[in-house]
């Protein structure tokens, strides 16, 4: 959803841009466009920041975001492994 069309759809409803977005936060959180990317380019996994690679197996931006995704991925493994012993 472009902010052209955020503006028209607040005028309709008598609010400005702002008021209009804070009050429709929730839905349009999950409207914003995929970024396009040029040929190179990859969308880091974890922050999903646009970046050029430097090998073919470069999958993140940054070191952080490579060790913040790998440290969620160990979680939600445990986690599941935990539920499933509790039964």
């Amino acid at each position: 959803m472009e902010i052209e069309d955020v503006c028209r759809l607040a005028r309709a409803e008598g609010l400005s841009y702002g008021q209009y977005v804070f009050a429709h936060a929730a839905e349009l959180a999950g409207k914003r466009p995929k970024p396009r990317l040029r040929p190179g380019e990859r969308s880091c996994r974890y922050c999903g920041r646009i970046f050029l690679p430097v090998g073919t197996r470069h999958r993140f931006c940054r070191n952080a975001c490579r060790a913040a995704w790998n440290q969620e991925k160990r979680r939600k493994m445990m986690k599941r492994e935990a539920e499933r012993d509790e039964r």
